[in-house]
């Protein structure tokens, strides 16, 4: 049970298990997606499943939101930053399993963090660049 939370979360013994589910699930999903609102539910729905893994009391908000904008920086999409004052809103949205709202919240903000996310991609194909370059050295 995460502190705060009024959902169970997986068991330690279940947690690898549930991981490896999630994951193939996950890549399934947003890999099959036809449009990006589909990619992005999908993948709203899959943060909202991964929060529900992790067996710490401390929750697991900060790796599953960096998940998030890994596969949105894949997409060429903006990251999508969960804003302070947003905060309890988006912990109800997680915590009622409400992946419409989370969505709409996701294309509410998305658009606000486009300059940030080109500056950050720009910065992760500079690095691609750089491991590439270093590798053939």
């Amino acid at each position: 049970m995460i502190l705060g939370a009024d959902f169970q979360t997986s068991s330690v013994a279940e947690t690898p298990i549930a991981v490896k589910q999630w994951a193939e699930n996950t890549n399934y999903r947003l890999e099959n997606s036809q449009t990006k609102d589909e990619f992005l539910q999908n993948l709203m729905a899959a943060h909202i499943n991964f929060e529900r893994i992790h067996p710490f009391e401390d929750g697991n908000g900060r790796t599953g939101r960096e998940l998030i904008n890994l596969e949105l920086a894949k997409n060429e999409m903006p990251f999508l930053i969960i804003e302070k004052d947003d905060k309890a809103q988006y912990i109800t949205y997680e915590a009622d399993q409400d992946v419409v709202s989370l969505t709409e919240y996701a294309k509410q903000k998305l658009p606000l963090n486009k300059n940030v996310t080109k500056y950050l991609n720009v910065i992760l194909k500079l690095r691609k660049n750089l491991i590439r370059i270093i590798k053939n050295k």
